[in-house]
């Protein structure tokens, strides 16, 4: 009798250690999606200026991205710089009319959002393709060789240098 309660005793404490650890699992996971970014326009009226370098960024709606993105935006409206912002999740593969095509987003299993991952490798070696991404580890584990990617932890202590260097990114002709 009392190995019959024993063993039930450790099947419960098994089952519970099950549950609560996939509860934390399917909290971290929720506590980390990105959101969906709403399309932004900056310097509109340079839309069909041959002067204006174009570009188009493709990110998600997250705290620290949003961040970025407000000072990187107060930096381009003073510039002939025409910018798209859009979701990623709706990234074109078309980089023909742009100048600049920057991505900026999260690792998530290991992998960069959305179909960002075959995007950036159809266009291998295009120097127009700035790759800026987040992750808690601050590395993309499944990076290609031939790709050069910025990726660094979202933290506060590195917004600075991810405006700076998709900035830089933008600036360079």
């Amino acid at each position: 009798m009392l190995k019959k309660k024993s063993v039930r005793i450790i099947l419960l404490i098994i089952v519970l250690a099950i549950i609560g650890g996939g509860g934390f699992l399917g909290y971290y996971r929720l506590s980390r999606i990105q959101g969906t970014k709403q399309e932004e326009i900056i310097n509109k009226e340079l839309k069909n200026t041959t002067a204006a370098t174009k570009v188009i960024v493709y990110t998600q709606d997250r705290a620290f991205k949003n961040e970025i993105m407000n000072e990187v935006k107060k930096e381009v409206a003073s510039q002939k710089i025409y910018m798209e912002i859009q979701p990623i999740e709706e990234m074109d593969s078309d980089f023909s009319k742009w100048d600049k095509v920057v991505i900026f987003g999260t690792v998530q299993s290991s992998e960069p959002p959305g179909n960002s991952r075959a995007v950036i490798e159809e266009h291998l070696g295009d120097k127009k393709m700035g790759i800026f991404l987040t992750a808690d580890s601050g590395v993309w584990s499944h990076q290609p060789e031939d790709v050069d990617v910025f990726a660094s932890a979202s933290k506060n202590e590195n917004s600075k240098v991810f405006k700076e260097k998709i900035l830089a990114f933008i600036d360079n002709k």
